[in-house]
Parts: structure tokens; C-alpha cells; sequence
């Protein structure tokens, strides 16, 4: 078959494109180490104000697809680095390697002849900057397709549950081991397409899940750079890749997900005290811009005679809200909570709606402590009901928190 010819637009923009990479590589990496929080945030605000089923796949994919695309800028950067440093010390010495001052004794062997300059080396790292940048691309389009397949999977089981007396689980269990089947023939290279019949029995659901993620707008692309690579030089590195993206991924999100860190080789971590961790997040002195506490007071000392306490409206808390009056007009967030300090039940309160200064809506109260002594005490915030729905009181039957203070008058 004859060669294509390249067109000279084209050729020249491949011959000088490093300058525009280096550009991207260098902006992209500043950008994206500032969008890991921002995303993070994002996420939780999207949690407490709408309650999106998915949420947890949503932030491990996100996470993922944004260490991706910093890991592959950050190796591209070097590479085109690199690349810049071989052409510069190229042309610095333009009669090549001079094999005559190269006096190596056995058994060092010196394979170069006179003359041996660095184009092919230059050529070579070339072509790999260019396969980083495609690949850290492409793969945030492919990870974005199958979070887009997943979130469909979950609409549909909603859908299911709300408007039809079909099991929805078993439908979501078929459809999702045909998406797992989805994920192994794109991460083989397509060998599923590739066996006779039961290629068949995969194409209605594959060309489904092909029009949700979009694959036709990169399907072209990811062929071209599948029939041409070596597959198990491919394979070593990008699982090298997977695993050094994946575990940035869980480092940045772990404590988000309330997850164990597995690096973290103290024996005794959560045997450091008796009593109970102290987190920042309770204390509205100790709040950071952009992140969300549930329920929060003033200050961990109180060194006056009433104590600001705080509690952030979440969309789950909607449930128990619907519970508190027959009447919608009458149905107010106050209505569920019940504050007790050490052993002794507030009330009367007096709750008012309140904005806090990084946008989040909930109530708050003063709650008179003059009567109480110096020293450690602990308030605790309940709710006076429960969730309707089994399945959420299995697993948040009350909402409870538990706070210490000190009083210092």
C-alpha cells in the first residue's frame, strides 16, 4: 500500500510543535496541582446540597483522571526537556562523538564510530514525548466515557426503583458485568470483539456503552496507536503508569473517603489516647476556606458565657425534616436536632437560619455555659428521629456527634 502523503501544514507543525508542548506541559501541571482541592470541595458541596447517587465513583474517577494527566505532563515535560538537551548539545558539537579520545580498556568495549552524533537518540525520545502526550489525552477521554457509562448504569437502577416494580439490582448486576467485560476488551486491546459468536452476544450492549462514552471520537485514534505498539513493552510501562497515577489518586482522597492509609506503618495510630480523636472540622475558629464540617462550635476554649453552636443542612437530612409536621410550612430543620452537654439536655433553644462564610447553609444557636465549671466538657448534637428508609437507618439510624470543649472564664 502506498504511503499517504503528509501534507506541509502538517509536517511543519509536527517539527515545531515543541515549543507549544512545552507551553501546554508546563501551564497544565500548575493548573492541575490547584484543581485537585478545588475538585475535592466541589464534590462535597455537590454531597450536601443535592445528595447525587455516585458521588464516590465520581471522586475516585476524577482523582484518577486528574494524577493521569499531572503524571503524564510531569514525564512529558522531562522527556521534551531532555529531548531539548540532546539537540542543544547536538549542535553545539556538530562533527559528532570523537572515538579516538575514548581509551576504554577491557573488558569495556566502546561500540560508537567517529562521527556517531545524536539524531536518532533525538529522534527517539521525540516520537516518545509525543506517545506520553497522546496517552495522558486519551486516557482522561476514555476514563471520562466509562465514569459517563457507570453514572448511566446508576440512573437506570434509580430509575427502576422509583417508577417500576422490576429488581432493579438484578438488572444493575447484569448490565454491570457486561461493563466489566467492556472495560477488559478496551484494556486487551479489543480481544473481546475479536472472538467468533461471542462477539455477537456482546455487540448490542458494547455499541450501547460505545454511544454513551463517546468512544467514536477517539476510537480512531486509540486504533492507530493500538496495531502499531508493542503490546507487552506497552503493558509494563502503562501499568507502571496505572499504579503510580492510582496510588497519587488514593493519597489525595483517602481521608475524603475515610479510608485507612496504607502507608502509614504506625502499630498504635488509633491507639494513641482513651478518648476519642479531636478533628479540626468541629471547630468554626479551625475551618478552612472551601471545605465542609457537619456540626461545629465556636472555639475549642470558650472563655465567655454563651457558646456558638453550628449545623450545616445536608440534603440526606431532607427525610427526617418531612417528619417533623404535617404541615409543609411548619417543617423546619431545627425540629430534629437535640444538643445535651455532658448530661444535661439544652433547652429551650433558639435557632436561626445561617450562612456561614464559605456558603454553607445550615442553623445556629447560642447556648448559654455560665453555669458551667472550668475545664473539659463535652456537648453532644442528635437527632430526635430516625430515617424511615431501612436501608439508610442500617447504616445512619441516628445522627449523632459528639464534641469536647473547655471552659477557661
Amino acid at each position: 500500500m502506498q504511503q499517504r502523503q503528509i501534507p506541509e501544514w502538517l509536517k511543519n507543525l509536527q517539527e515545531n510543535s515543541w515549543e507549544l508542548e512545552l507551553l501546554i506541559s508546563g501551564g497544565a501541571i500548575f493548573s492541575l496541582f490547584q484543581i485537585s482541592d478545588i475538585y475535592v470541595n466541589w464534590l462535597e458541596l455537590v454531597g450536601m446540597i443535592a445528595g447525587v447517587p455516585g458521588r464516590a465513583i465520581l471522586l475516585m474517577t476524577g482523582m484518577i483522571g486528574i494524577k493521569v494527566l499531572t503524571l503524564g505532563f510531569i514525564i512529558h515535560l522531562s522527556l521534551r526537556a531532555y529531548w531539548l538537551a540532546l539537540v542543544c548539545i547536538n549542535f553545539v558539537y556538530p562533527n559528532g562523538i570523537n572515538t579516538e579520545k575514548i581509551k576504554w580498556k577491557s573488558p569495556f568495549k566502546n561500540k560508537l564510530q567517529k562521527g556517531d552524533d545524536l539524531q536518532d537518540q533525538i529522534t527517539y525520545v521525540d516520537k516518545q514525548c509525543g506517545t506520553v502526550m497522546f496517552m495522558s489525552i486519551i486516557s482522561i477521554f476514555v476514563l471520562l466515557g466509562l465514569t459517563l457509562v457507570f453514572m448511566g448504569l446508576i440512573g437506570i437502577m434509580v430509575f427502576l426503583e422509583s417508577n417500576t416494580d422490576v429488581v432493579s439490582e438484578n438488572v444493575f448486576t447484569i448490565l454491570f458485568i457486561f461493563f466489566l467485560a467492556y472495560v477488559f476488551d478496551l484494556l486487551s486491546f479489543g480481544l473481546l470483539r475479536k472472538i467468533p459468536v461471542f462477539s455477537y452476544l456482546v455487540f448490542p450492549i458494547f455499541k450501547l456503552y460505545d454511544t454513551i462514552s463517546f468512544r467514536s471520537y477517539y476510537a480512531k485514534a486509540l486504533l492507530m496507536f493500538n496495531t502499531n505498539v508493542v503490546k507487552w513493552k506497552y503493558l509494563i510501562k502503562a501499568l507502571i503508569f496505572s499504579f503510580i497515577a492510582i496510588t497519587s489518586a488514593y493519597l489525595a482522597i483517602y481521608k475524603t473517603m475515610h479510608w485507612p492509609n496504607l502507608f502509614d506503618q504506625r502499630e498504635y495510630r488509633y491507639q494513641m489516647a482513651d478518648n476519642d480523636y479531636i478533628h479540626y472540622s468541629v471547630y468554626l475558629d479551625e475551618w478552612i476556606d472551601g471545605e465542609i464540617g457537619m456540626v461545629a462550635i465556636n472555639s475549642k476554649v470558650q472563655t465567655g458565657t454563651y457558646m456558638e453552636l453550628f449545623v450545616t443542612y445536608f440534603h440526606r437530612f431532607d427525610e427526617l425534616i418531612e417528619q417533623t409536621s404535617e404541615i409543609d410550612s411548619l417543617k423546619t430543620f431545627d425540629k430534629i436536632l437535640e444538643v445535651q452537654i455532658d448530661t444535661t439536655i439544652c433547652e429551650p433553644l433558639i435557632w436561626f437560619p445561617a450562612i456561614k462564610h464559605n456558603n454553607i447553609r445550615g442553623v445556629t444557636t447560642m447556648i448559654p455555659i455560665d453555669s458551667l465549671s472550668n475545664g473539659h466538657h463535652t456537648i453532644y448534637i442528635s437527632s430526635k428521629l430516625k430515617y424511615l428508609n431501612e436501608q439508610q437507618e442500617a447504616g445512619s439510624e441516628e445522627y449523632k456527634v459528639k464534641i469536647p470543649f473547655w471552659v477557661d472564664k
